[in-house]
């Protein structure tokens, strides 16, 4: 088994442990995710992950493969609704686990920074992330997502984000 085969799978086995055990994941335990759906928890996780940058719709023809019985986008968003961020916050926190990180390279940690802005909601009162590229324009918000990467290992910690218009400091 190639080793991103492994890692894939450890990922799908900790979705599918938090399947099983829904509880501290979701709106209501005794109603969400109970019934019989085309969009089951850890289905919708595993979208979460997959998709990119097509619209919602696209993104759900090309995950059932163009079927006419597609789930609606509307059908996405309500299941989306019922999953708590804290499910993605475990998720994350157990797929590390599952991976070492003593190693190193001659006594050292390696790690890797990488930097990239992203879009979030508009919002002109936000002057710490808002930008106006022309006057006749709404203008538009953004954050600074800081990446450290673990070289070696695959440990992922957790992103750093800054406001777009102040600049972090030196670690």
């Amino acid at each position: 088994m190639k080793y991103s085969a492994f890692v894939k799978a450890k990922l799908e086995e900790k979705i599918q442990e938090m399947g099983e055990d829904l509880g501290a994941f979701v709106m209501d335990p005794k109603r969400d995710f109970i019934r019989n759906r085309k969009l089951p928890f850890e289905t919708m996780v595993k979208l979460l992950f997959s998709m990119e940058s097509g619209s919602l719709n696209s993104e759900l023809l090309k995950h059932f493969n163009y079927a006419p019985d597609t789930a609606s986008v509307s059908a996405f968003n309500q299941q989306r609704g019922k999953i708590l961020p804290r499910a993605f916050q475990f998720l994350f926190h157990e797929f590390n686990r599952c991976f070492p990180r003593e190693k190193t390279y001659r006594g050292y940690h390696l790690l890797a920074c990488d930097g990239s802005d992203i879009n979030i909601a508009h919002n002109p009162q936000d002057a710490d992330n808002h930008f106006k590229n022309r006057v006749d324009r709404n203008g538009f918000n953004q954050l600074h997502i800081l990446f450290l990467d673990r070289w070696q290992s695959v440990f992922f910690p957790s992103p750093f984000s800054f406001p777009q218009k102040v600049k972090p400091e030196v670690f």
